[in-house]
């Protein structure tokens, strides 16, 4: 078991690594737009001592705790340049198609797993080939925020099977999504659409053999709501 786990991490390894290469020659040859030349100064600032953006003016889509984190990382490791719009667009739609993949496979083993995994591999590589270049691999954009809404999916499905009995690890679920639903909304109002919303309906329509752990969904909720009033008065965004 150990064995296999390790070649299926290290297949996945190889897999982004070469996504990722061909993502970054393809966004490439595409220009960027000021967008992506905001975001590494705006990195640059951070790296400086800048950590909430004082005296910055912000878009209305600030993209701070979604994208920005890998133009700081990228930044600190490149410096300043145009590769590191190419290079963190390439990093973010990678992310994308194995969170993709891993969200789609779910805990499902064997042939299904892999057959799920790869109808979502599909579809997100034929973004990538027929999309817009600048829309998916150059410049900040809602698409990124596609890495967050993923990562919170994988966390649900991870946690339900890490606790066997749903009722034992309701409260770990609430506040794990909690925290990944307020962290990505500060970045990206869009989160709201496109997983609070329909996490809320899901908590409402759960079967009734489930229904004692709806107070701690409704909680959960509340909670978010509230964390992300309470962020957005001191993070950009």
């Amino acid at each position: 078991m150990r064995y296999r786990r390790l070649l299926a991490g290290l297949a996945l390894a190889a897999a982004g690594s070469g996504l990722a290469v061909l993502y970054y020659l393809q966004s490439r040859a595409g220009p960027f737009n000021s967008d992506g030349a905001g975001n590494v100064l705006q990195a640059q600032a951070i790296l400086h001592g800048n950590w909430l953006l004082r005296g910055w003016w912000s878009s209305d889509v600030s993209y701070y705790a979604t994208e920005l984190p890998e133009y700081v990382a990228v930044t600190a490791i490149s410096g300043i340049s145009p590769d590191v719009v190419h290079i963190c667009g390439a990093v973010t739609y990678t992310l994308t198609v194995l969170l993709a993949a891993m969200a789609a496979r779910g805990r499902e083993p064997g042939p299904a797993g892999c057959y799920r995994a790869g109808v979502a591999v599909g579809i997100t590589l034929a973004l990538s080939v027929t999309g817009s270049t600048g829309l998916y691999l150059e410049n900040p954009n809602h698409a990124g925020t596609a890495v967050p809404v993923l990562a919170l999916l994988l966390f649900i499905d991870w946690a339900e099977g890490r606790a066997g009995d749903r009722g034992a690890g309701g409260w770990l679920i609430t506040v794990g999504a909690c925290a990944i639903l307020t962290v990505a909304d500060v970045g990206d109002q869009l989160v709201l659409a496109a997983a609070t919303t329909p996490l809320g309906a899901v908590c409402g329509i759960r079967p009734p053999t489930a229904q004692h752990q709806i107070s701690n969904e409704i909680i959960m909720l509340y909670n978010y709501n509230l964390l992300t009033r309470l962020t957005r008065t001191t993070f950009p965004g």
